[in-house]
């Protein structure tokens, strides 16, 4: 997982980085993470207010001690306030001014309301940092479980299918493994419970010319069939003409591999589509014109 997304995470609910990483494998995880982050953010904003009140209280105090007060104190602000009327010729209205009036004088008002408005800033920065971070770690835990499945759809169409690999076992299972993951990237796809589907460009359901839509092992067919031939059973003796006619005709003008060492290997080098299609069947044509021959 990216070492950013923890270590915002850990930040905002305050927890370890191992702690947040194992939250974040299941649904129950998120959801305490989630809570954890809400009480976190809680407590910043809480923090923050008991900051602005201290600040307005230091900035009262600064006030004072500017207008003469040696040692001010906001817990003695009324006493402060009769020793400026007995040093001033103000108003006599000034020594009736309570705790409350001076927290609502506009300078007072306008500073405690810059304060709590930079803590609010920083409390809904950290929120959306963390619920964004939340959003890319869910999005990237729904794609492994999608991945998981294709892999695992891909895998059950291939051995359905049993396209014709080479005889050589070690080639084979590359193959095999090739085909897989050209079947699970081939396609947008999107697991809905069990189910897969098959996604267009704009995450519409894939169709085809018909307006029909794709399914998956229709989709799986055609890739699978695009790479390799599928086993088909021996087909019957055109009217006519006999097998060993036609392997005799085969033999005469077949230019391509003579044995499954030269076919794996020009294999590789053929780009798939009909070109490879047509190697792969005249391959095996030819194949089973030298078995006829030879009987």
């Amino acid at each position: 997982m990216d070492e950013k997304v923890i270590g915002i995470l850990v930040a905002a609910a305050g927890v370890t980085a191992t702690e947040a990483a194992e939250l974040l494998t299941t649904d129950e995880g998120i959801a305490e993470l989630q809570s954890k982050v809400t009480a976190k953010l809680a407590e910043i904003k809480d923090n923050a207010d008991k900051r602005a009140t201290k600040k307005t209280r230091e900035a009262v105090e600064a006030a004072l001690k500017a207008k003469g007060i040696e040692k001010p104190s906001f817990a003695s602000l009324s006493d402060h306030l009769d020793e400026l009327e007995s040093k001033t010729v103000a108003s006599a209205s000034a020594g009736s001014l309570t705790d409350d009036q001076v927290l609502k004088h506009p300078a007072v008002v306008r500073y405690k309301n810059q304060l709590t408005l930079e803590a609010d800033q920083k409390v809904q920065a950290a929120k959306q940092e963390a619920a964004e971070a939340l959003k890319k770690d869910r999005e990237a835990f729904t794609q492994q479980q999608t991945d998981a499945k294709v892999r695992a759809f891909a895998e059950q169409q291939v051995d359905a299918l049993k396209p014709v690999f080479s005889s050589n076992p070690a080639i084979a299972a590359n193959q095999r493994k090739d085909l897989v993951e050209k079947l699970v990237k081939a396609a947008k796809w999107q697991a809905e419970g069990n189910e897969l589907r098959l996604l267009d460009e704009d995450d519409e359901l894939l169709k085809d010319a018909a307006q029909n839509v794709v399914k998956p092992e229709a989709k799986a067919r055609e890739i699978i069939t695009s790479y390799y031939e599928l086993p088909v059973s021996q087909p019957r003796e055109s009217a006519g003409v006999s097998q060993e006619q036609v392997g005799r005709s085969t033999a005469t003008t077949y230019a391509g591999p003579k044995n499954q060492e030269e076919y794996d290997a020009q294999l590789l080098l053929t780009a798939p589509g009909a070109d490879r299609q047509k190697f792969i069947a005249d391959y095996k044509a030819y194949q089973e014109t030298q078995t006829k021959t030879a009987v």
